[in-house]
């Protein structure tokens, strides 16, 4: 097994919690500090709501709402490029340092009732159940390494 903080291996990393999956392949050329990493992931979460929701809806317009209690599910599968450094500070501590551009599919959906509508008030925008965001992401970051070996 490839000890995935070695600057002189490439690796691959998966990292699942209970709401996300994350992988990613990490390639060290010329085995130097630089490295490029492609990242994939997939993340759900649920929110419960008692809100208004739309029923029997006809060319995007319900007929009438009703007022209850549902499970709203946020579903974001995204793909990040990124290029890094990792920086020794010492013997086992590392600092690395990464930037890069991804894409991101977000999804809201309505758990068990997909005849159901509701519309998401966000930040410049509202967005319907159902309707699929394409967003542009700028993955960057700084993060502090301990080797254990």
């Amino acid at each position: 097994m490839r000890d995935i903080f070695s600057i002189h291996n490439n690796f691959i990393q998966w990292e699942v919690h209970r709401d996300y999956l994350r992988s990613a392949a990490r390639y060290f050329p010329d085995n130097n500090s630089l490295y490029l990493e492609g990242e994939i992931h997939y993340k759900q979460h649920t929110h419960h709501l008692h809100d208004w929701v739309g029923h029997d809806v006809v060319e995007g317009v319900p007929a009438y709402q009703e007022y209850k209690e549902f499970r709203l599910r946020k579903q974001v599968a995204g793909l990040h490029l990124k290029v890094g450094r990792l920086i020794p500070v010492s013997k086992k501590i590392w600092l690395d340092m990464y930037a890069g551009i991804g894409y991101h599919l977000r999804k809201y959906i309505i758990v068990d009732h997909p005849d159901f509508v509701y519309s998401i008030p966000l930040e410049f925008n509202t967005i319907t159940t159902g309707q699929k965001e394409h967003l542009l992401a700028i993955p960057m970051g700084c993060r502090i390494i301990y080797r254990l070996r």
